[in-house]
């Protein structure tokens, strides 16, 4: 299996998107308007975007004073766009209500651009020694670095000594690290057990034959963001071929979301991924249960250091 190697800091919601936890209703909670937000195993630990937001001030706190405890300068870092990438769905479905106004998401985050790095005007005044210094006290060095093996799956690599390491089990834990990436893979096997099943390939047919209809030559959900990817790719920030990319975005999700919900896309995802998942639910229950506790307790944290500006000492399991 390949190796995965995760030191470097990434905003919050990007690792929160990504984990996926046990749940108490198979087929994944409702969006807005009650459309299905089918997520593996319910999306019971999906950070909402509030969430999200709360759990990344409380980790570049606690990068910070990390930091300072080594007698080194750290700008703590906002957030992305929690909001947006929270409702993001691992199947491509569409929000109702986001599609028109929104589209994919893609051209307004190349609009928006990437989130100000707050460390750079320090770290272009340091001398190259100092900046080593700086970045082997945030990420880790070469030297201590742990390895764990997903049974199965791939290798992570990380160093416990790490400011970044060292926050993270400040805000959820001891563990979690080995915990989250545990159940990514698991996570990742059951949408990959979802896009296989008989269910998700019949529904995506349907809708295929729907956006043909339409004249969008199109054969699978992630078709539609793969064609404004291309078209962002070569604007390459000429005005005109941006906002030609951000009409065809417009349109062409206007008329996904239709078709998704033409062929009931999102119900009978959700009824597919229920099936899928069961297998892997079990095999990984007791890690699920303990992940959801942990996430219960870092987001009480979280809120509590939002409401008092100090959060309470975290719990070690």
């Amino acid at each position: 299996m390949g190796e995965l190697l995760i030191p470097m800091r990434r905003p919050l919601w990007l690792a929160a998107a990504a984990l996926l936890v046990a749940g108490c209703s198979a087929s994944g909670h409702e969006a807005a308007g009650g459309t299905p937000d089918p997520r593996p195993f319910s999306g019971a630990t999906h950070f909402s975007a509030d969430e999200a937001r709360a759990l990344h001030r409380a980790e570049e706190a606690e990068v910070g004073a990390c930091m300072e405890r080594r007698g080194l300068t750290y700008r703590t870092a906002t957030a992305g766009d929690a909001r947006r990438d929270a409702a993001d769905s691992p199947y491509g479905l569409l929000r109702p209500g986001w599609a028109g106004s929104d589209g994919y998401g893609m051209t307004a985050r190349v609009l928006a651009g990437p989130p100000p790095d707050p460390n750079e005007a320090h770290l272009a005044g340091l001398s190259g020694r100092e900046r080593a210094r700086w970045r082997t006290a945030l990420l880790g060095g070469e030297e201590g670095r742990e390895e764990f093996a997903v049974p199965g799956g791939p290798t992570l690599v990380y160093s416990p000594d790490s400011c970044v390491h060292t926050a993270r089990t400040e805000v959820y834990g001891e563990g979690w690290t080995r915990l989250e990436f545990s159940l990514q893979h698991a996570g990742n096997e059951v949408i990959e057990r979802t896009y296989r099943s008989p269910g998700f390939r019949g529904a995506q047919a349907e809708w295929a034959r729907c956006m043909r209809e339409e004249g969008y030559a199109y054969r699978t959900l992630e078709d539609p963001r793969d064609r404004i990817q291309r078209m962002l790719d070569t604007a390459r920030g000429d005005p005109g071929r941006l906002r030609a990319a951000g009409r065809a975005e417009l349109a062409s999700a206007r008329q996904d979301l239709e078709c998704q919900l033409g062929v009931d896309l999102h119900r009978r995802v959700a009824e597919a991924q229920r099936t899928a998942e069961e297998p892997v639910r079990r095999r990984w229950a007791a890690d699920l249960e303990r992940f959801a506790g942990m996430r219960e307790a870092a987001v009480g944290r979280a809120r509590h250091m939002t409401e008092s500006g100090s959060p309470p000492a975290p719990g070690r399991s």
